[in-house]
């Protein structure tokens, strides 16, 4: 054997080598090499958080085979609590401070399904606000009377400043369908039943967030916010 022939296998012996150790230095629960995996994340057209070892808006297929736990839905304001409102969309985030025992625990679709719905079916939520795009604020007259309830079996009813409405409701993932909706038959002047029960059937997606629940309303246009 020659000695280029020699040289060329200790070469790719070593390229091997070099790469297995790589990949298990990223994987390792305990030890991730956050410079490489902030270089990964910025090749895969994510977006780095160096303060909490997360590469947002990166792709799914990189985030696992470097051992990173896949969020499709976070809050834009988790790491803000104390925001009032949050922007209105849903970052996908790939975490790397989770413990080891969770990175490659995958949660099945139709269990993320029901855990969803018992989180949103947990209480009665009272109307705060209506935050339109275009600066809008529509704030409740009376305080504590708007209420929505979301049942386990698809049911949605609540009250008004007037009426009890009903319907039902459909959620897919972080997406929200509700209506048709029904109401009793009460007239009462100055009533902002209308414009409520309007935004309510146009909302089409939602997350839950320090204690609040968000509905986003269609076109991106707005938000009603609960808790």
């Amino acid at each position: 054997m020659t000695k280029k022939i020699i040289t060329v296998i200790v070469l790719v012996t070593l390229i091997g080598l070099s790469y297995f150790l790589y990949q298990n230095k990223i994987k390792t629960g305990s030890g991730f090499d956050f410079a490489i995996l902030k270089k990964g994340c910025e090749e895969h057209n994510g977006e780095w958080l160096s303060e909490y070892k997360e590469c947002e808006f990166s792709d799914i297929k990189w985030c696992e085979s470097v051992g990173g736990k896949y969020y499709e839905c976070e809050s834009a304001c988790r790491h803000n609590p104390n925001a009032e409102i949050c922007t209105m969309q849903c970052v996908m985030v790939c975490k790397f401070n989770e413990k080891k025992s969770n990175l490659n625990k995958k949660q099945n679709p139709d269990e993320k399904k029901i855990s969803e719905k018992q989180t949103i079916t947990s209480k009665s939520w009272k109307w705060v606000k209506t935050q339109m795009n275009n600066d809008e604020t529509i704030i409740p007259n009376k305080k504590e009377v708007f209420s929505v309830n979301f049942t386990e079996d698809n049911k949605i009813n609540g009250t008004t400043d007037c009426n009890n409405f009903f319907g039902t409701y459909e959620i897919t993932k972080n997406k929200i369908s509700i209506g048709p909706l029904a109401t009793t038959r009460k007239h009462c002047e100055d009533s902002q039943e209308n414009i409520f029960l309007k935004y309510l059937g146009d909302v089409s997606s939602y997350f839950l967030d320090n204690e609040k629940l968000i509905l986003e309303i269609k076109m991106d246009s707005g938000v009603m916010i609960f808790e």
